[in-house]
């Protein structure tokens, strides 16, 4: 081997060394791997020997109608030097993955020197964004056809109250307020359903890890519920102005949401709900406490259940979808952190998350 070609694979096994993504080095003649880093074993999960032995035992996982593909961008690879961001497909004991490869011919062009990574995640989130686009145009339509027809029986019956009271025909005043309540009553239950599917797909759908400021996502959230509540007296405890960590901010801005929307359903008129903030060196504690009704001891054990036996209707009649709490739940595990609560009865409620800070 040229000092050069020499030179050239020690810097790459440098690389392999400290890289979190997979690096090989793959002989073209002798069809085997030269250099496999540790990362290029788990993302690929085939044994490294055998990996060493025969490098085409990667192609088995490989569905049959990749492969036009990935022929074509290898034939790429050998005509221009380079083949980047190539998107692979793999199904592995039954799971798909999905690898980006980026594939560089050496100088000698016997040997293939490649970059692996596992794109799963970002895969599920760019098919989630456009499920999402999808399935939000369907509901918004869905929404609009099964609202119309008792909205506007609705409009028709307030016009009915209305004229009951002109002509001082009070007694038919009863069977009207009886129409109005089942027609809201329908219309908030065909909101709900589709809140509970939206719900319940988020805690499927893998972590996407990115910079953020806490801070900023629970006064957002705090401002939009200070609207449309101004009868809580909602408060901000913490010394930081910016709050950065890495983890998922859509799913921590739903647990926000979740917790405090619970805390809004179950607080007095007039009473305090308040964000406490804490900076620790490994965490970040966030503590959402209220004055509620707090929450009955038989039913503390079942508060973080899908359709939960603890379910109850919120102070103004709120109907609880008992998932709530199961997401938040579910939600705070994805993010690799902790959720816990203290409670009593008509004295208040006190949630604790904990996240890590990277």
């Amino acid at each position: 081997m040229a000092t050069e070609n020499k030179d050239s694979f020690l810097e790459i096994k440098r690389l392999g060394k400290v890289s979190n993504d997979g690096v090989f080095v793959l002989s073209i003649a002798e069809k085997r791997f030269a250099f496999l880093n540790p990362p290029m074993v788990k993302i690929l999960e085939i044994d490294k020997k055998l990996l060493m032995e025969e490098a085409q035992v990667v192609l088995h996982s490989i569905p049959v109608e990749e492969m036009d593909y990935l022929e074509l961008r290898f034939a790429e690879l050998m005509d221009l030097g380079a083949s980047e961001e190539v998107e692979i497909r793999v199904v592995q004991n039954n799971v798909q993955k999905f690898l980006s490869c980026s594939a560089y011919l050496s100088s000698d062009k016997k040997s293939v020197i490649g970059f692996l990574k596992d794109v799963t995640t970002a895969k599920k989130h760019e098919e989630y964004l456009v499920n999402y686009g999808a399935r939000k145009d369907a509901i918004l339509d869905m929404v609009a056809q099964n609202l119309s027809t008792p909205l506007n029986l609705s409009k028709f019956t307030v016009d009915l109250i209305e004229k009951a009271i002109q002509q001082k025909k009070y007694h038919k005043l009863n069977a009207h307020i009886t129409l109005m309540r089942e027609v809201t009553s329908e219309s908030i239950k065909v909101i709900d359903k589709f809140l509970q599917e939206e719900h319940l797909e988020s805690p499927r759908l893998n972590p996407k890890v990115n910079r953020f400021d806490i801070i900023s996502k629970i006064v957002i959230v705090m401002e939009k519920l200070k609207e449309t509540n101004p009868d809580k007296q909602f408060r901000l405890d913490t010394k930081a102005k910016h709050l950065f960590i890495e983890n998922d901010e859509v799913k921590f801005f739903q647990i926000i949401h979740n917790l405090l929307s619970n805390s809004v359903k179950f607080a007095k008129p007039h009473s305090n709900i308040e964000v406490v903030v804490r900076d620790h060196k490994a965490k970040v504690e966030v503590v959402i406490k209220d004055e509620g009704i707090g929450i009955p001891e038989d039913l503390k054990p079942f508060i973080f259940e899908k359709k939960s036996r603890a379910s109850r209707p919120g102070l103004n009649g709120e109907i609880s979808n008992g998932i709530g709490l199961y997401v938040v739940k579910q939600l705070t595990e994805m993010l690799g952190g902790n959720i816990y609560f203290d409670s009593k009865e008509n004295k208040g409620t006190r949630f604790t998350l904990e996240l890590p800070k990277t």
